[in-house]
């Protein structure tokens, strides 16, 4: 039988990560008082750009919009936040919002039609705890869209509607896959916006959300047969990059965020392990002059398009970008450089303890390559063939 978990005890380790209790609506109480709290005094906060050093010494996690150059501290005010700051917080958690809204509808569609018996016919271990943890992500996601309405209309915002949905829920494997991805955006979203938000109060509820989404993440990491935690660090990406990415999910919105994506990268290979040469497919039918930059933990790193293989560095989740520069993306306030994507891709190792490491000639994600009756899928990482 194939499984899609490895065994019990990871499945376990996973839900013991993740089946925290689901957020209650005093979050929304709480936040308040921590808000009223943080105007009470007098604080300063230092924005250093970043927080993964990049190639050459350059910084990925910076903004040019958002007004901290490097170095630079930014000063909350004494007394209540400006109505300024209030209006750049508002929008910010209304991006928020779009990404959670997408999350919660996904879950709630997704366990209406899969059921326990569609874990169990699978392969996975304990499908009953495959089911209740699916469940136990998608009322945290519930949560965090009514939190995230409550705080922007506490801000003097009007919270975004949701959208209406393109998903694929042809096979429970494609379910896993796609939620899989849409997790680890969550994480990358979250890391790259909460140096733009003004308030140290809301900064500090939108890291309480980001890493929930880890949470949940490392959660689908493990039952896709992948390393639990691939990296050191996260990989921040820009509003526009995880806007690239979700575009394919949304149908229509009656909203505009005054967010625009770059032209959809699509991955054509079968597979995607280390030394793996990528194929596209993109708006720009040559990519001769192009580069391939990928980013994933602390790096960034940028080759030619025409011998475009995946780092031999790389375990778990990747971003590609095609950019016209061999320096690739050096901050999120300057991506002039990106011709399209990025493209989300997974390098796995089953989990195993060998992670990391490859066997001499070999082109599989990892030591041994999949399990048995897996394919390397390069949008869902390892899927039941």
């Amino acid at each position: 039988m194939v499984k899609l978990i490895t065994c019990a005890t990871l499945l376990s380790l996973a839900v013991a990560l993740t089946c925290a209790a689901p957020v209650t609506d005093n979050a929304s109480s709480l936040l308040a008082r921590t808000m009223k709290s943080s105007h009470k005094k007098s604080k300063k906060s230092s924005h250093k750009n970043g927080g993964s050093s990049y190639n050459g010494g350059s910084t990925y996690g910076s903004s040019g919009s958002s007004g901290h150059k490097k170095g630079s501290v930014s000063k909350n005010s004494s007394s209540a936040p400006s109505d300024s700051d209030k209006s750049n917080d508002a929008n910010i958690l209304n991006f928020a919002l779009t990404l959670e809204h997408l999350e919660s509808e996904f879950y709630k569609q997704g366990l209406e039609k899969f059921k326990a018996s569609d874990f169990k016919s699978a392969g996975a271990a304990d499908p009953e705890l495959a089911f209740s943890t699916f469940q136990t992500i998608g009322q945290t996601e519930a949560t965090h869209v009514t939190t995230l309405q409550t705080v922007i209309k506490s801000l003097g915002g009007t919270p975004v509607p949701p959208c209406e949905y393109n998903f694929d829920f042809s096979t429970i494997q494609t379910f896993i896959g796609t939620a899989r991805a849409l997790e680890v955006t969550g994480v990358s979203a979250y890391t790259g916006a909460l140096a733009l938000l003004k308030e140290a109060a809301i900064q500090t509820a939108g890291g309480t959300i980001g890493t929930v989404e880890a949470r949940h993440s490392t959660f689908l990491n493990l039952i896709s047969n992948g390393a639990a935690i691939p990296y050191a660090f996260d990989t921040p990406l820009s509003a526009s990059n995880v806007v690239t990415i979700a575009t394919p999910f949304l149908k229509k919105c009656d909203f505009d965020l005054g967010i625009k994506g770059h032209d959809a990268l699509t991955i054509t290979n079968d597979k995607t392990a280390r030394g793996t040469k990528l194929t596209f497919k993109s708006k720009n039918s040559s990519t001769d002059g192009m580069f391939c930059n990928f980013l994933f933990a602390e790096k960034s790193i940028s080759v030619p398009a025409s011998s475009c293989e995946v780092p031999k560095e790389a375990n778990g989740h990747v971003y590609v970008v095609l950019t016209n520069s061999d320096k690739g993306i050096v901050s999120l306030g300057d991506e002039s450089s990106i011709v399209s994507g990025p493209a989300l891709f997974f390098v796995d190792d089953g989990g195993s303890s060998s992670s990391g490491s490859s066997s001499s000639g070999s082109s599989s994600s990892g030591s041994s390559g999949p399990p048995p009756n897996f394919r390397d899928d390069p949008v869902l990482g390892w899927v039941s063939s």
